[in-house]
């Protein structure tokens, strides 16, 4: 399907499966891309570059040069994935008002709490002058969507793919038969991430004999200097994806136990290279990607004994058996991929997308 569709991009911190998603629009539907990304205070030392469209850091970006990509370009569509620019709030509000499809990615999940609720009570406020559609991961995030205001019709789905060709790469050329239980954990080194109690975990099932493994752990952030340095755990920082082959293939698990994580892509990115997943039910990808007992184990978020009891349960296994969890997972994983996310929201030209929020 050719396009040729010229598609304008406010975006907060790019990252590199993100990169997959735009590439797959630009080169293999020839849409045109301009993108607007934050390149100040972010969470990875990671630096988006791609020959495929036009890129711009925020730092560099004024709300006359934002308004003047806007007017020059004239966008079949603008979508917007950084909600809290204010900048980006007034160009999404100008290209609504002029007709063109404004679409907010989001991967906010409905928790129903007080701030849920009044979001519902402010959706006039908060949504309903700058977007036509909403594009999001899964179905918490479609509960949210739905109550602050997007008609079903005008909710994308499939907003968050992993680079599915790079971990399937690694999937093909995994060792299947291994002989130490190692586990790995990828993702920012801060309390939400609960990288701290897996190591407590860990160090318990050490103490009960039942895990003689490694942990390795890729990341960075503000706990990196207060990881113990016990022997059995390699922190490795922050690693391209490109560079974590060997790690990934090497790993008979891979554990999240974040206490909140909208979505994971992590997630999704390591059950295609075949690793059976361990994480907590507070991930969105979880409900999607992990199927607990077939390819994985989820726990309570924020219970560390349950997630002892998970881990071991997975540890405990015969190899043969976490093999055929990785093989389940893999499979899993083939349901998202770039192009089905490029298709997604390009989607938004067939009749059933028409309509705007109400």
């Amino acid at each position: 399907m050719i396009t040729h569709k010229k598609i304008y991009i406010l975006y907060a911190e790019a990252m590199p499966y993100v990169a997959a998603v735009w590439d797959v629009l630009a080169v293999k539907h020839q849409c045109q891309l301009i993108v607007v990304h934050w390149d100040k205070n972010k969470h990875t030392p990671y630096s988006f570059n791609s020959k495929s469209l036009q890129a711009f850091v925020r730092s560099q970006e004024t709300i006359e040069t934002l308004r003047g990509r806007l007017n020059a370009f004239k966008p079949d569509v603008l979508y917007v994935s950084g909600r809290m620019d204010k900048d980006y709030l007034t160009v999404a509000h100008e290209a609504k008002t002029r007709g063109i499809p404004v679409v907010m990615g989001s991967d906010k999940q409905w928790h129903g709490g007080f701030r849920d609720y009044l979001a519902v009570l402010l959706k006039k406020y908060l949504y309903k002058p700058y977007f036509t559609h909403a594009w999001i991961p899964g179905s918490k995030q479609y509960e949210y969507a739905n109550r602050v205001g997007f008609k079903a019709e005008n909710i994308l789905p499939d907003l968050l793919s992993g680079n599915i060709q790079l971990f399937n790469s690694f999937y093909h050329e995994r060792e299947r038969q291994k002989t130490r239980k190692d586990i790995l954990f990828v993702g920012r080194l801060s309390k939400v991430k609960g990288v701290m109690p897996l190591i407590t975990v860990l160090a318990r099932l050490r103490e009960a004999g039942i895990f003689t493994g490694k942990l390795w752990i890729l990341g960075n952030g503000p706990l990196k200097d207060k990881l113990p340095t016990y022997d059995w755990i390699i922190h490795k920082g922050f690693t391209s994806q490109e560079d974590m082959k060997e790690i990934v293939q090497d790993a008979a698990i891979f554990c999240l136990p974040s206490i909140k994580e909208p979505w994971g892509v992590v997630i999704h990115e390591m059950a295609a290279a075949g690793i059976p997943i361990c994480c907590s039910d507070a991930c969105g990808a979880a409900s999607h990607l992990v199927k607990d007992g077939f390819n994985g184990r989820i726990f309570r978020a924020g219970n560390w004994t349950d997630l002892y009891s998970k881990l071991e349960w997975l540890i405990k296994l015969p190899l043969e058996d976490l093999n055929q969890m990785g093989e389940r997972g893999h499979q899993l994983a083939q349901l998202i991929t770039p192009q089905i996310t490029a298709l997604s929201l390009l989607s938004i030209w067939s009749e059933a997308k028409t309509k705007v929020i109400s």
